[in-house]
């Protein structure tokens, strides 16, 4: 279930979507028709700072990309955690990542995002950049162009925060099946 979505940077904050593939199901470019509610990137902060309690922070994530390692192509993408100026935050936060493809079945309005990757977490630094990050990498298949999406969640220690997640998406040319 979708509850917001910005229209200019692609940033959904979703629940977490389910993680096996539908019987006939086929991987598919994402092309916006997946969205419930748009808004600013400015409302979309404000509502998730909203109730962190003195820590506030914002969730980001970069693009889905192509990345090459070693000769193997995979799709790549970043999760991490800003602070706020002037806010109490602890020195590091839980920082947890996945990748999700979009696939559809029969129809293009019947599609749906699935976890591609386990969930990987770490205890990083605010900031992003060189080891202040997490990582999810996917091997690529094919070369088809698919929907792909990093899901990135950031828990505060010993602080009570939302369960939000949220989702950068992006096509990439890297197919989970050819």
């Amino acid at each position: 279930m979708i509850a917001a979505f910005t229209a200019f940077t692609g940033i959904v904050i979703a629940d977490e979507p389910p993680v096996a593939p539908r019987s006939g199901s086929q991987y598919a470019p994402i092309s916006g028709g997946d969205t419930t509610r748009a808004f600013s990137v400015e409302s979309a902060i404000r509502d998730v700072l909203r109730n962190r309690g003195p820590c506030l922070y914002t969730t980001r994530g970069d693009y889905p990309h192509l990345s090459i390692d070693d000769g193997v192509r995979t799709v790549s993408a970043h999760g991490w955690w800003k602070r706020v100026p002037g806010a109490t935050c602890p020195r590091e936060a839980t920082v947890t990542v996945w990748l999700e493809a979009y696939s559809c079945i029969d129809h293009p309005n019947n599609c749906l995002w699935l976890k591609q990757t386990p969930k990987r977490s770490d205890n990083i630094r605010e900031g992003g950049g060189g080891g202040k990050r997490v990582n999810a990498r996917f091997t690529c298949v094919s070369n088809n162009l698919v929907g792909w999406r990093i899901a990135v969640d950031v828990d505060i220690p010993w602080q009570v925060d939302p369960p939000d997640v949220v989702h950068v998406a992006q096509n990439v040319k890297c197919s989970p099946t050819d």
